[in-house]
């Protein structure tokens, strides 16, 4: 509950923030929310909350199936996560993995390396946004270490 709450506010605050204020609002009840296939990591969804992720900010809910490895990579920009259900083990740069469980907040600078798993007992459900567009930059090799 604490975790949807979270998400829920961050929605408010980046649709408030939308660069067209003269859009009607969008609600979609979690059973109406638009997922589909993301390109860059196999079994994942991804569901386009708000914004165009090929030209500018955006957030977006991405459902990955129990046990999915998100190999290491970079964004351009800094990415903001908020995990809504499920436990995803994040890694980033040289620190030790953290487990995230619902309502965990992480934000990773544009440039850095990092990894994640979700845990193999549940699905992980998470509320991402970018102040740009979006990117998926696969970590050179003597980066992954």
């Amino acid at each position: 509950m604490i975790a949807m709450a979270l998400a829920s506010a961050l929605l408010a605050a980046a649709t408030a923030t939308a660069t067209d204020a003269a859009k009607a609002p969008t609600v979609w009840p979690a059973r109406d929310v638009p997922w589909t296939d993301a390109p860059a990591v196999k079994g994942a969804k991804v569901a386009l909350l708000w914004g165009d992720p090929k030209k500018e900010a955006n957030g977006t809910f991405k459902k990955f199936p129990p046990g999915t490895e998100i190999p290491p990579h970079t964004h351009t920009h800094e990415q903001r996560t908020v995990v809504v259900a499920g436990t995803l083990r994040l890694r980033v740069a040289d620190a030790p993995a953290r487990d995230l469980t619902p309502g965990s907040f992480a934000l990773v600078p544009g440039g850095v390396v990092h990894a994640a798993t979700c845990a193999p007992e549940s699905e992980c459900i998470v509320y991402e946004e970018l102040p740009g567009p979006a990117d998926f930059i696969p970590a050179k090799a003597e980066e992954k270490k």
